[in-house]
């Protein structure tokens, strides 16, 4: 047996942790074949737990997930609890304590899914590809602000340094995909934040140290809107933006590819403890009938082979996904999809298995 990967495993709440045991089916395989294997610390925090035993996310159990080779997330969430508080309390303390300022989301056009993006543009290949690299732990996200009953004020707020080390990211990622990258900011109203630094830092950096990608400016609302419907370019292209801008134009990358049950996720720190994730939500209304879809928990799985380096196995495993998908038998990710969960995740495995005689 070769190496022995730590992981820890927060499945979370509702269809979180249907997901979640979907995608460790599918990695102890994939991990078999490769000659590698998982340790598992299961983590039952979710909002489910907070109600039971008043505990969100201690600082003694953030310091355990530290010394984990990755982490392996589900969805928060729980309509007992006040709106956003779980999410809040455990999956942004996870990212703002293990300093994970890269959050990458890759939205992909597959063969056999029924994307959106191909009614508005039908030229583009199955492997058209936008990655968002948003900026993880800074901006409006950092919760500096205050209300008074009367006045509300919540500042964007970044350090010359989370933005140099975000941006470089982004331009080491477009060089290596041998991709465009844009920024999308919002510097005609923004001076500050996005005009004096995020632009003009983008700027200089391309200049002076990769002068070899191709990059340019955006406004973020002409690019989360007017671009990606009519105007995309043709070619596979990256995004770098901020955190809430972000985290609004994933959501709609996702859903011109395909919707949320596709949409996979990482939250990375190069230098610790990185954690991987669907970008759906825990959805109460849909956990325990067995139809959700396990496809964005294990293409986040894919992400995180990667990330260990294992890039043998997740190229394997994404391409079984693909397969699969290229097949039609998974014909879409919602709950009406016709597949139960279980079978979506057996006809993956099958296809793992096939691939390997």
């Amino acid at each position: 047996m070769g190496k022995v990967y730590n992981l820890a495993v927060v499945p979370g709440d509702f269809i979180g942790k249907e997901v979640v045991e979907e995608e460790m089916k599918v990695l102890k395989i994939i991990a078999e074949q490769f000659g590698f294997a998982f340790k598992v610390t299961l983590y039952p925090h979710g909002g489910e737990y907070y109600i039971k035993t008043g505990e969100l996310l201690s600082d003694s159990t953030l310091a355990e997930l530290r010394g984990h080779d990755a982490i392996v997330f589900g969805a928060v969430g729980h309509p007992e609890l006040q709106k956003g508080e779980v999410e809040k309390g455990i999956l942004l303390k996870i990212r703002f304590g293990l300093d994970q300022y890269i959050n990458l989301r890759p939205s992909k056009l597959y063969a056999g899914v029924d994307a959106p993006i191909r009614k508005i543009h039908p030229g583009l290949p199955d492997d058209y590809e936008i990655t968002v690299v948003r900026e993880g732990v800074g901006g409006l996200y950092k919760g500096i602000g205050s209300y008074d009953g009367v006045v509300a004020r919540q500042e964007m707020n970044y350090t010359n340094a989370e933005v140099e080390r975000i941006l470089r990211y982004a331009y080491e990622l477009a060089r290596d995909k041998g991709q465009e990258l844009i920024l999308g900011f919002k510097s005609n109203v923004l001076e500050y934040v996005s005009a004096q630094q995020w632009q003009l830092m983008f700027e200089k950096m391309g200049k002076k140290i990769y002068p070899e990608v191709l990059a340019k400016y955006a406004h973020i609302d002409a690019l989360n809107g007017p671009m990606l419907i009519n105007s995309i370019p043709q070619e596979s292209f990256v995004i770098v933006t901020g955190n809430m801008f972000g985290d609004v134009i994933t959501d709609l990358t996702a859903s011109l590819f395909g919707g949320m049950g596709v949409g996979a996720s990482a939250c990375i720190n190069p230098y610790g403890t990185s954690m991987f994730e669907p970008i759906h939500g825990s959805s109460p209304k849909d956990y325990g009938k067995g139809t959700v879809s396990p496809v964005a928990a294990i293409l986040s799985g894919v992400l995180m082979l990667k990330n260990l380096g294992e890039e043998k196995a997740a190229k394997k495993l994404e391409l079984s996904v693909v397969n699969v998908l290229k097949q039609g038998k998974i014909p879409d990710f919602t709950i009406n999809s016709g597949v139960p969960t279980k079978q979506q995740t057996q006809y993956i495995m099958e296809e793992i298995k096939k691939r390997t005689q």
